[in-house]
């Protein structure tokens, strides 16, 4: 995930590297990724640090949005291929949480440039 704008980072969340499950059971008080401050800009490259985040209803949205598009992604992706060239999955229902351990290292690079890639 990209964060909009440019800020200086003074702390990372170094909890996450035991327990990183925190990103999703608690968002808002343990699972928290950076600290940081706004870059001081002046002049017309001035903004405020909230710019460019999405908020309330357009957040749901935005993640179903993103989760149809994961399961989307790996469905089309990563499927496994019969010998009649047919695709086919245990359940195509949606992805489960431990998806990254049955990936190899090139899907989980795939799936990674695909979603989290600052240049895609």
């Amino acid at each position: 995930m990209i964060f909009p704008n440019s800020i200086n980072i003074s702390k990372t969340n170094s909890h996450l590297r035991s327990d990183p499950n925190r990103v999703v059971t608690d968002p808002y008080t343990f699972g928290w990724l950076f600290e940081g401050t706004r870059l001081k800009r002046n002049g017309p490259q001035a903004t405020d640090i909230k710019q460019g985040l999405i908020h309330g209803n357009r957040t749901r949205e935005w993640m179903q949005k993103e989760s149809r598009r994961l399961t989307e992604f790996v469905h089309s992706k990563f499927a496994g291929i019969q010998a009649d060239g047919q695709q086919w999955m245990a359940d195509g229902g949606i992805i489960g949480d431990d998806l990254m351990r049955y990936l190899s290292k090139e899907e989980a690079l795939l799936l990674y440039n695909e979603f989290f890639s600052p240049h895609h």
